[in-house]
């Protein structure tokens, strides 16, 4: 059996370059003081690396998108004293914050700590009915700005956004990743069959971001489902290509008093990597482009294996005293009904009118649960993957809907 080494890491995060609320070196400080391995830059619409970059030092940081508060720039000056470049003009306090190439050669730690570079696709769309939509994607080390490219809808915009990405990304020696990004911001935008019929070539998407307090209706599809729709869809019709889900803070705060408190602060929702060899960026990408990782809020693994000639999935819980933890394994079977449902939801004055497609209970369903540290699972001649979920019984920093009641993680699907 292979070693399996895990490491931990934010794939989503936002700082003054875009709308969070803190300066890139304070991003990378609350992530490793929280023990993570590595972190990435995905501030919106820019890739950071424009030397020349000076915003003002305000009282306030003010009303979303912010300026760069006296507090946070008292922060930075206490904790970087030898880093900070400021100048005064007329009484009014400049600062240059740095782009992603200096922070990475300061704090990056060969073989200890990775810091990676990219951006957020960020922008808007409307469908048919005139009604706004959103569509979000990652992608990392691609040193390139890309503008946002809309389409006629979620799927077109998904699919020239990441065609311009793959374009760059294939001339280019180094490997990199797309991501998109919580499908349901601001309210069901992204459906499902975005990433059957079309968009083939995406991997990788965020089953969980605690930024994201958007839920799915009682009778519509949940992320988790989401996920089972799109692989099942895929598997079955012929494709090859797996879906493995990510999580991610989307942090925007960086400060010690909101990080435990505050929805878009650090170290609530991540990736574990598994990197036995050499650490370091291109490694991380090739396990995430691969699936070998797995998304959590707080559940971590000792291991993972499946065996491909058996279909056997097994998992074995890390362990923390005091805490129960339930082991579900869920699959869809092949043949299954893909058949298919209208679904209106109205507009209510905080929500927009959606036309959205149920789907058969039949997809995505549990064959085998257990309490425990340790289960496993070997696939029938039907089932088309096989993904396991372990549910803890701590509660999670934060309730209400779009995020585990409970600490939770999730294993990618395997096929044999």
């Amino acid at each position: 059996m292979a070693e399996q080494v895990w490491k931990k890491g934010a794939l989503h995060t936002h700082t003054y370059w875009s709308d969070g609320r803190g300066f890139p070196e304070q991003m990378v400080k609350a992530y490793r003081d929280l023990g993570f391995d590595f972190a990435c830059f995905t501030d919106h619409n820019v890739y950071s690396e424009d030397p020349l970059l000076w915003q003002q030092v305000f009282a306030e940081e003010g009303d979303w998108p912010c300026v760069i508060s006296q507090e946070r720039y008292d922060d930075y000056k206490n904790n970087f004293p030898d880093s900070i470049e400021a100048k005064t003009y007329s009484f009014k306090t400049y600062v240059r914050v740095k782009p992603f190439a200096e922070v990475a050669e300061s704090m990056s730690e060969k073989g200890r700590f990775v810091l990676i570079g990219g951006a957020e696709f960020t922008g808007a769309i409307k469908d048919q009915l005139g009604f706004a939509h959103v569509m979000h994607a990652i992608y990392l080390n691609v040193k390139k700005t890309f503008p946002y490219l809309s389409g006629g809808d979620a799927a077109q915009t998904l699919a020239l956004n990441y065609e311009q990405y793959r374009r760059v990304a294939e001339n280019q020696q180094e490997s990199s990743l797309f991501m998109l990004c919580h499908p349901f911001w601001r309210f069901m935008d992204v459906e499902p069959s975005a990433l059957i019929d079309a968009n083939q070539g995406v991997k990788l998407f965020e089953v969980c971001n605690s930024v994201s307090d958007f839920h799915a209706p009682a009778n519509v599809y949940s992320l988790e489902k989401f996920w089972d729709i799109v692989n099942a869809f895929r598997l079955d019709g012929g494709k090859s290509s797996i879906l493995y889900a990510t999580a991610a803070d989307d942090a925007h705060f960086y400060d010690a008093e909101r990080t435990n408190t505050t929805f878009s602060s650090c170290g609530h929702a991540w990736v574990m990597v598994n990197n036995p060899g050499e650490f370091n960026t291109e490694s991380i990408i090739e396990a995430m482009n691969r699936g070998d990782f797995y998304p959590t809020t707080g559940v971590e693994l000792e291991r993972i294996n499946f065996d491909r000639t058996n279909g056997t999935l097994g998992v074995k819980v890390k362990a923390e005293s005091g805490v129960k933890y339930r082991i579900s394994f869920i699959t869809t079977k092949r043949g299954f009904d893909k058949t298919t449902t209208e679904i209106e939801i109205p507009e209510d004055g905080k929500r927009p009118r959606r036309l959205l497609k149920g789907y058969s209970d039949e997809i995505g369903r549990i064959v085998m649960e257990t309490n425990g540290l340790e289960a496993e699972y070997t696939m029938a001649c039907d089932d088309l993957y096989i993904r396991a979920e372990v549910v803890s019984d701590v509660p999670s920093f934060k309730t209400g809907p779009g995020f585990p009641a409970f600490n939770k993680t999730w294993t990618q699907p395997f096929k044999r």
